[in-house]
């Protein structure tokens, strides 16, 4: 069942484009590629179309970069050979697909249905699916380019999933406002109908729902399985200026209104003393909500954010994809300002760090990436919203997690990922994560740390990231999860 909706998925999206403004760096070009006459296609490239290349291991003369001639790489390269023999025989289906996808060449048909000629300017539908909230369908709008300077603007609604409704609009600036500038502007609104809530706190077991007397969920050492319904408006405008190709800084202005409630479709009220450790209850029959910040008044508050990133990850030639670097360093080191308004009693003040370093274990395309994030915010207990608190779980940290699984004033995690490469336009993964949370810095131990793997698949093409889409464990449950934002770029903080 898994291969079948993989490759599913995988055909579909690669069909969709390869340019999408929401999933591409800021400079954003015209599709290369050319309509295709459909009646004459040629299977392979002629002696004409390679003449005077380079080798698959050179880029215009140049060879591969400096990690893999390194001794002490030929260890990690034995050691997870069998993880990729293992891997290679359920994968022959995927790159089945993808040898239909390219030999009857679906991604320029799709273009020329959903796309104008040019293709700076579709609508195509979408489709993501989630362990714990299911299928979220809907639809996009992107226009690029629209002044001449590599600009974008795209629309996307969804229903279904995380999601009963998402709306959300993003323009990027492109080279309007010179070469060392780059402005985002997103603003959107959406509504969760059964958000998680496992308490404050580090505890590993999910408990059943207590008797009695409703929990603190602050200061209690238990971890119960609830949902609550939250409708979130947002808007933010982040500017970047780059200092060269590699070193940048960038300041935001964000925006939040943010209300909650009771959760929709799950137990509640009398039926929850029945419940076990595994039914999602109401979050109001079990936590006191009343000691959670900014659940019975709302939240509306501004955010001011800075950040420093150093990136210089790439591929190690040409004929590697820009999505799936081959070495380098990324760091980012970021801080904001929360204020709240009105009745909002937000103010804190959050700090964070997110390093990785990618290396390359063999001819660029099979690699070794290490991650080490931190995040803290800092402030009164009454002054920080539950979800304002640095979170693990999800798509980005500690992977085989639920989304908010673990939340507090102080994360951390470690993650270690091997990929290799498929073909163009694909490449499998596995990965081991682990992290934990803290009250109070001062606390910080390495015991009761949670560790969790997977694997999974990435689909891209020669420019573009486009989806991941993973199995993960944490030695209880799987979780199974496509994400269509790129793992080590920038995870988005809890608020937004």
């Amino acid at each position: 069942m898994l291969l079948g909706l993989t490759s599913w998925a995988l055909a579909l999206v690669l069909a969709q484009g390869s340019d999408d403004p929401v999933l591409t760096e800021p400079e954003l070009g015209l599709r290369d590629e050319r309509r295709v006459d459909l009646d004459h296609i040629s299977d392979e490239p002629s002696a004409a179309d390679v003449k005077g290349e380079p080798s698959a291991d050179e880029a215009h003369g140049q060879s591969v970069r400096e990690d893999e001639t390194n001794a002490a790489l030929w260890v990690p390269r034995l050691v997870l050979f069998p993880v990729r023999l293992v891997y290679e025989v359920p994968g022959q289906a995927l790159k089945g697909t993808f040898w239909l996808v390219e030999r009857y060449r679906v991604r320029d048909v799709y273009e020329q249905i959903f796309f104008n000629e040019d293709g700076t300017f579709g609508v195509f539908p979408t489709a993501l699916f989630e362990t714990g909230f299911g299928l979220n369908v809907g639809a996009r709008l992107i226009h690029r380019n629209i002044f001449g300077h590599g600009e974008s603007v795209s629309l996307r609604a969804g229903y279904g999933g995380q999601f009963r409704q998402t709306l959300l609009g993003q323009f990027r600036s492109g080279s309007l406002l010179g070469s060392r500038f780059r402005l985002e502007l997103l603003g959107g609104n959406d509504a969760r109908p059964r958000a998680r809530f496992f308490g404050i706190g580090n505890a590993s077991d999910i408990d059943p729902p207590p008797f009695g007397d409703r929990l603190d969920p602050v200061d209690n050492s238990f971890a119960v399985n609830t949902r609550y319904s939250e409708s979130r408006t947002r808007a933010n405008a982040d500017l970047r200026f780059f200092f060269t190709e590699h070193l940048s800084a960038s300041a935001g202005l964000g925006w939040l209104v943010q209300s909650f409630g009771s959760c929709a479709g799950c137990v509640r009220g009398a039926a929850v003393a029945d419940a076990s450790e595994e039914t999602s209850v109401n979050i109001k029959d079990v936590y006191e909500t009343s000691e959670l910040i900014g659940f019975d008044q709302g939240l509306s508050n501004l955010s001011y954010t800075m950040a420093v990133s150093y990136d210089s990850r790439r591929p190690a030639n040409d004929f590697i994809p820009k999505a799936t670097p081959s070495h380098g360093w990324r760091a980012n080191v970021f801080g904001g300002r929360t204020v709240g308004f009105h009745d909002d009693p937000s103010r804190f003040t959050r700090l964070g760090c997110d390093v990785t370093k990618v290396f390359n274990i063999y001819r660029g395309d099979r690699t070794l990436t290490l991650r080490g994030y931190y995040e803290t915010v800092m402030g009164r207990v009454s002054d920080i919203p539950f979800v304002s608190y640095p979170q693990l779980g999800g798509n980005f940290v500690l992977r085989a997690e639920q989304i908010g699984r673990y939340r507090d004033r102080n994360v951390a995690s470690v993650s270690a990922e091997y990929m290799w490469s498929l073909n163009q336009n694909l490449s499998s993964f596995v990965f081991i994560d682990g992290g934990r949370v803290w009250r109070n810095a001062r606390d910080i131990e390495l015991a009761d740390t949670h560790w969790g793997g997977g694997l999974g698949v990435q689909a891209h093409t020669m420019k573009t990231f486009l989806l991941r889409m993973m199995v993960a464990f944490n030695g209880s449950e799987a979780r199974l999860a496509v994400s269509v934002d790129p793992l080590y770029d920038e995870a988005p903080r809890a608020e937004w």
